[in-house]
């Protein structure tokens, strides 16, 4: 009975692990505690500009690929422009904004993204172990996605739709 146990257990375990090993391709991104998705901004193409969280529509602003990059590591990309998801500056501390740029492989664009008991997902920056996070917590439209400390907020819960 032990080894039934243990053989019906391993799948889960494999599967819970390998959920972000396949690349996902034009998903939103949706922050739970406002239910809106995260967005390009205006659905600029230009560099630097930022990321925030707006009603989810459906566009190639608010549709990201996730791309498994080994060892755990992640790089998200924003389907209208082709740019990565990126720490600005690649600075360190709290507050940095969450901007689109051209993929160039730096830390500052690589993420952890862990799956919580509740099914919801956490998504750290490589850089600076920071979490991604809606600032301020607010549910308003336009608020920016920013790096913090992981709190456990659930203005640092998003789910993939």
């Amino acid at each position: 009975m032990y080894r039934f146990v243990l053989a019906a257990t391993l799948p889960l375990i494999l599967m819970s692990n390998s959920a972000f090993g396949v690349e996902r391709t034009k998903v939103e991104i949706q922050a739970v505690h406002s239910e809106k998705c995260l967005d390009v901004f205006e659905a600029s193409t230009d560099p630097a500009t930022d990321i925030i969280q707006f009603p989810c529509h459906g566009g190639g602003n608010q549709r990201w690929t996730i791309r498994d990059r080994g060892n755990g590591l992640h790089e998200i990309t924003v389907a209208h422009s082709g740019m990565c998801m990126d720490v600005s500056g690649a600075e360190l501390g709290n507050g940095v904004h969450i901007i689109q740029f051209p993929c160039h492989g730096g830390t500052n664009q690589r993420f952890l993204i862990d799956e919580l008991p509740d099914q919801r997902l956490q998504i750290r920056s490589v850089s600076s172990s920071k979490c991604l996070d809606i600032e301020g917590g607010t549910i308003l439209d336009l608020a920016r996605l920013i790096q913090f400390d992981c709190h456990g907020g659930t203005n640092q819960r998003f789910r993939f739709k």
